[in-house]
């Protein structure tokens, strides 16, 4: 049966009754001390108001601790940052690099790239509700763009794929040794290399993003081509032109004058030719030979005299010999003898 105490409280106004019902739980779940109970209520206030205050963010601008490439843009709107964005991809270089270290640096917009913008704004401002109605959640909502990833045009990205092939690829320089002016001149094997369009195009579009602003460096395949001839091929023929050259020749002349040939001198009597199958060999340079001894037989050399005959009607009736000159002979094989 009700008791008189509910009777009494049935016999209040309705919102009487709501009030000491509310009352009634409220002091069952709140502590008994005050303070306490106040600073639950500054809690519940202030994180309401956080709350609150992250739902009305608007939509349109850059969540508070967003950065590019480092720097603060907080607040920004939405046509602040394209602009932005656009100036720092005019800005933005891309470094094609071989495994040799050759490389051709160009503007990223010059390969047909175009910025895919709309994606890093996205990013910048993305902030959605379901973590705005978590306290405090715009403190880490921290983005921060340094690359953006682009979209090529095929037509461009193929002619300059083309240009920058041509520009990559080298021609392996063979191994040389020659003799000139006197001086036996050797020069190293190199490598060569082939980049394709597909190579330089192919390492394009797998990059996962370019740094705005800044040089990217790509790195790009290419086939390494080996050289016909190469330093080792040379060095028999090289060996042997080396010893030829520092061997000592001296001549001495009629009047015992002693005739010492100079380095350079022994160097231009030789050349380097090749046999019927290619292979290089050391050989006499015959004319060069034949002109040093030329020149040593104008100085050196005694002209032969005059010989004197007497005919009288045709038949010889007396002769006088001339002296008998000197002079250096050569055998067939182009050596002094």
């Amino acid at each position: 049966m009700p008791t008189a105490k509910t009777k009494t409280i049935a016999k209040r106004p309705v919102h009487h009754r709501a009030k000491a019902r509310v009352a009634h739980h409220y002091f069952r779940v709140m502590p008994n001390k005050k303070y306490y109970r106040i600073a639950i209520w500054i809690v519940f206030f202030v994180t309401s108001f956080i709350i609150g205050a992250q739902m009305m963010y608007p939509l349109s601008r850059v969540v508070p601790f967003a950065t590019l490439s480092g720097e603060s843009i907080g607040w920004w709107k939405e046509e602040e940052l394209a602009g932005e964005l656009a100036r720092r991809y005019d800005g933005t270089t891309v470094k094609l690099k071989t495994a040799s270290g050759l490389y051709e640096e160009a503007a990223l917009k010059n390969a047909g790239a175009e910025q895919q913008a709309s994606a890093n704004i996205e990013r910048l401002r993305q902030y959605p509700f379901w973590q705005r109605l978590i306290p405090f959640s715009i403190l880490w909502q921290r983005p921060n763009v340094e690359r953006t990833s682009v979209s090529f045009s095929p037509s461009v990205l193929r002619t300059f794929s083309i240009d920058v092939a041509k520009k990559l690829t080298t021609v392996p320089q063979n191994a040389t040794l020659s003799i000139t002016n006197g001086e036996l001149i050797a020069t190293s094997d190199s490598d060569g290399q082939l980049v394709t369009a597909d190579d330089v195009r192919r390492a394009l579009e797998t990059t996962g993003g370019f740094t705005l602003g800044q040089t990217t460096v790509v790195d790009i395949d290419s086939t390494i081509q080996r050289p016909e001839t190469i330093s080792s091929d040379l060095r028999e023929v090289r060996e042997e032109a080396e010893r030829a050259i520092a061997r000592e020749i001296r001549f001495t002349s009629s009047n015992e004058t002693v005739i010492e040939v100079t380095a350079k001198q022994r160097a231009s009597w030789l050349e380097i030719a090749a046999t019927k199958e290619g292979v290089p060999e050391l050989a006499i340079n015959k004319k060069a030979l034949q002109s040093y001894f030329t020149t040593l037989n104008k100085t050196y050399g005694t002209p032969a005299g005059e010989t004197k005959i007497t005919l009288v009607n045709g038949i010889e009736t007396g002769r006088t010999n001339g002296k008998t000159g000197e002079a250096i002979r050569q055998n067939e094989n182009g050596r002094p003898r």
